[in-house]
This record gives structure tokens, sequence and C-alpha cells, in this order.
């Protein structure tokens, strides 16, 4: 049987931001199995925890600053526009009049990869709308679907109103990091020890396969496929994921 290999990740080029939201999602998927994975692979977790929490305490802070509020506000917008977008598909795709029909299926298959992006952290959330909007922006036959089905103007106000959030997530980001030890002193620290986590993962689901093992390992792999999106492209590069 072929060994498990987790798919490639250039983990040191995500953004700072990515990166703690890539190291969160990963603790939150290992954390029912702490305890049981080996010493080794315990302690490389308890490492990812505790440098983790050190970027959490710098990037993710909800109080002390006039900013929060807005981006509360302009988060819930571009969550109402996602959801009226997809309702507005999903009605389409079965509409008796085959133009709205077929628009609506070709914008569902497109989406469907992305279909709860609401639920990932806040950062993370609009690295993967400006995926979708800048796809969907250089691709013709998604901009009319959008415009047959009348949703054409609900694509444009979701982008301005990402890129909106993300000046303000930057601006909130930089007041409160010149607090405190900027959140890139961890950098290094953060990727380490997730590749060394990941590494030890692998090792024990190949010599020492269980179920909860192999449950594991998939849904971070997974997870990795998802971020392999938001590294950024290298000049000359199409874009395509």
């Amino acid at each position: 049987m072929e060994p498990k290999k987790f798919s490639p990740l250039y983990v040191a080029q995500l953004k700072l931001n990515h990166l703690f939201a890539l190291n969160k999602t990963t603790i939150e998927i290992a954390l029912p199995q702490k305890g049981t994975l080996g010493s080794l692979t315990d302690a490389a977790f308890s490492q990812l925890e505790q440098v983790n929490a050190e970027l959490d305490r710098r990037l993710n802070r909800p109080l002390g600053s006039l900013i929060t509020p807005e981006l509360k506000q302009l988060d819930a917008k571009r969550d109402h526009l996602l959801g009226e977008i997809k309702r507005n598909i999903k009605t389409a795709s079965k509409s008796s009049d085959t133009v709205k029909s077929d628009a609506g299926k070709v914008l569902l298959h497109f989406l469907t990869p992305y279909w709860t992006i609401e639920n990932q952290a806040l950062n993370t959330e609009s690295g993967l709308i400006g995926e979708i909007t800048g796809r969907y922006n250089s691709d013709p036959t998604l901009i009319a679907g959008a415009a047959a089905i009348g949703i054409d103007a609900l694509w444009n106000e979701l982008s301005g109103v990402n890129n909106s959030f993300e000046t303000l997530y930057y601006e909130r980001n930089t007041e409160l990091a010149s607090k405190d030890d900027p959140a890139g002193k961890f950098r290094k620290d953060a990727v380490k020890s997730y590749e060394n986590f990941c590494s030890l993962v692998e090792q024990s689901v190949n010599l020492t396969p269980t179920d909860a093992l192999n449950t594991l390992f998939d849904r971070m792999n997974n997870l990795r496929k998802t971020y392999h999106a938001l590294v950024p492209k290298k000049k000359g590069e199409d874009g395509n994921v």
C-alpha cells in the first residue's frame, strides 16, 4: 500500500494571519486526539498550541480598538452578501427557465468548494473571498451567468465590502501590535511547530495506523489543500489552483 503523504504546502509563504488560522484550525482538529498520539507527537502538538497562543494574543484581540465595531459590521455584511448570492444561485439552478438554470448550475459548481467560508477565521475568510472574486472577475462565463440571474451587483458589492474589511483589519492589527511584541517575531516558530507536528502525524499514520489517525490525517490534508490556494502566486503564474 502506498504510504500516506501530505499534500504540498509552502507554509512559510503564507501571510501571518493565514498561518495563524491554519494552525488554529489544525489544533481544533487534533485536540480530541491529544494524549493518544504518542509522546513525540503530543509534545509537538503542545508546542504548536503554545506558539499559536502567542500569535492569538497579538492578532485576534477583540477589545482595545475603536475599529472593532466597524469590523464586525463589515463582516456581518459580507456574510449576508455571501448568503444572498448562494440563495439566488441555488434557486436559479432549479429554475424552469433554461437560461437561468444553466447559469445557476455553473455558478453553483464554482462556489461549492467555498460554500462554508463564513465559518473560517476572519482573515482567512477575507483571503478566500478575494480568491473567489478574483476568479469570478477573470471568467467571462461566470460574469455572464451572474448577470443572467441578476446577481452581478451583489458580486461587485461583496468585493468592495471585503476590501474595506481587509484594510480595516490590517489597520487594527497594526494598532494593536504596536502595543506589544510584533506578531512576526513568532512566524518562524509557528511555521516550524506546524511542520514538526505534520511530519510526526504523517509518520504515525504510516507506521502505527488507526482509524482515528487516518481521520486526523485526512482532515489535516484537506485543510492543507484549502490553504494552498492562499499561498501568494509568483510572477508569471496564472493564479489558477
